[in-house]
């Protein structure tokens, strides 16, 4: 077999897996497993037998040189973080345990594959995020808080007051808060 075997087999095998189990429809998670298998372009006729970790690295290598699609015209390009890379990566390994499992890759490629380090940011310096995030601006939060729902507008609007991290503010409970008087209320 060769990889766009596998890659063809992980396909229909994630298009039935990764379903919401109520409504059916695809989740997610099957476009980042479609992403990263895409990765996999230049070695389609390869023997899956002879797919090494060199290989894996160099399909790494390429994802750190390329830059990102800007989300409009106004974004500049800019690398993949460590964490996209090495999260293409891991599912290119899943891939390839699954493989394993359906009789496809030999136990001894999977096991070399599995060998290939994550990247860190002493292993690929040049990926490391080293400006600081800055906030929104406000006329783009004016902007936006029209169009969200009741409750989302108003956790924005307290997030923005308070500096409240997000997971404080998505975990606050009605019994966590007491009203002082009209206008004041104590979390």
């Amino acid at each position: 077999p060769i990889v766009a075997d596998l890659i063809n087999q992980f396909a229909r095998w994630a298009d039935t897996y990764y379903r919401d189990p109520v409504t059916g429809k695809p989740t997610s998670q099957i476009h980042v497993l479609k992403s990263a298998l895409r990765e996999l372009k230049n070695y389609l006729t390869k023997p899956i037998k002879d797919f090494t970790p060199q290989d894996l690295i160099a399909v790494r290598a390429e994802m750190m040189e390329r830059p990102v699609t800007a989300q409009s015209k106004r974004t500049k390009l800019k690398p993949l973080t460590i964490s996209t890379v090495n999260s293409s990566i891991s599912k290119i390994k899943m891939a390839f345990k699954r493989g394993v499992e359906w009789g496809l890759v030999p136990v001894a490629v999977y096991h070399a594959l599995s060998c290939v380090q994550s990247l860190s940011w002493r292993t690929a310096p040049t990926l490391r995020t080293t400006e600081p995030i800055k906030p929104v601006d406000q006329k783009d939060i004016d902007a936006i808080i029209p169009h969200l729902k009741p409750m989302h507008r108003v956790m924005v609007k307290l997030h923005c007051a308070t500096g409240m991290r997000l997971t404080e503010l998505v975990g606050m409970r009605w019994s966590e808060i007491e009203q002082v008087d009209d206008d004041l209320w104590c979390y």
